[in-house]
């Protein structure tokens, strides 16, 4: 799981070709530590096609507020520097759901970049 920060967030959410999600994690939530663990598992099973990534939630509230994001745990879907997607407070459910719906964004957006770099 990749600690996201103010210094590293060109490096890590707006510039890679992979798509990243993104944990909005608060210490004193006990659902954001559930969150957490849920994501440890499920980057085992989507590696190389989705990073995981976290984010404190209250030592970057800027970046949170510029994203609309007022609670935590809040999961949000990047692709090069783009929200996809994004829930608050999600269940494995929810979260494998978004997750295949942000890969097949992703595949849409490749296939319509490469196609345009052809014509």
């Amino acid at each position: 799981m990749i600690e996201v920060t103010l210094e590293n967030w060109d490096k890590e959410v707006i510039c890679p070709e992979t798509p990243i999600a993104l944990l909005f994690f608060a210490k004193w939530s006990k659902a954001s530590f559930e969150v957490n663990e849920m994501l440890k598992r499920l980057e085992e099973e989507y590696e190389g096609k989705i990073r995981f990534g976290v984010i404190d939630f209250d030592k970057y509230r800027d970046i949170a507020v510029v994203y609309q994001v007022y609670v935590a745990p809040t999961l949000l879907f990047f692709y090069k520097g783009v929200p996809i997607d994004g829930i608050p407070v999600p269940s494995e459910d929810v979260v494998r759901k978004r997750i295949e719906r942000c890969l097949r964004l992703v595949e849409k957006r490749r296939k319509e970049r490469l196609k345009n770099v052809e014509l």
